[in-house]
């Protein structure tokens, strides 16, 4: 256990919690100005939005530490491990985005935890077909590509950019669940990918 803590450089994870919880507080409901290719034009996006890298990164980094022989070779299942991690770590993040939206009276924490839950699902689920890079690079053109293109001209989202929904929203509860589940589920087909 020792050995794999250390080969996954484990630390940086709850580090990267706290950067992202950090930052969820500072930036609360503040809003940038982005163009907006399908609406043309430009909308204000909640800076929110962008935290969900924050975490999704790093976690790539620490899932992609492996050391295969010993892995292969190991008595306890390594994959459940990394599971029981990354469980923890995102459950960890939605509570933490309910609770700063309950006590500090922040509906877009909500939003946030929702989101980081939903992003990190997707590139795990991309990290375990075609490695960490392509993971980190999906969940941000993901983020992106929903920023740019997800609202309508009357600033509402499409149904497609759950990522850009209410912290009420059921739909995009449920998505951030399947994604999620879908990314730990298929952490033991991983494919022997260098790095």
């Amino acid at each position: 256990m020792i050995l794999w803590a250390r080969a996954r450089r484990i630390w940086l994870l709850p580090v990267a919690l706290f950067a992202w919880t950090l930052l969820l507080v500072l930036v609360r409901d503040d809003v940038a100005k982005v163009p907006q290719i399908a609406a043309r034009g430009s909308f204000s996006i909640k800076l929110m939005n962008f935290v969900p890298l924050i975490l999704c990164i790093p976690t790539m980094y620490c899932m992609s530490r492996r050391l295969i022989a010993t892995e292969a070779t190991a008595a306890r299942a390594v994959a459940v491990v990394d599971r029981l991690a990354l469980l923890l770590l995102g459950v960890s993040a939605a509570g933490l985005g309910f609770a700063l939206g309950e006590f500090l009276d922040m509906p877009t924490a909500v939003a946030g935890g929702r989101n980081t839950v939903m992003v990190l699902g997707l590139a795990l689920l991309v990290h375990s077909w075609y490695g960490p890079i392509a993971g980190g690079a999906a969940a941000t053109m993901f983020v992106m590509v929903s920023i740019v293109t997800g609202l309508a001209g009357d600033q509402r989202p499409y149904p497609w950019a759950v990522l850009l929904m209410e912290s009420t929203s059921v739909v995009a509860a449920v998505v951030a669940a399947v994604s999620f589940t879908a990314g730990l589920i298929t952490m033991s087909y991983r494919r022997q990918i260098p790095g």
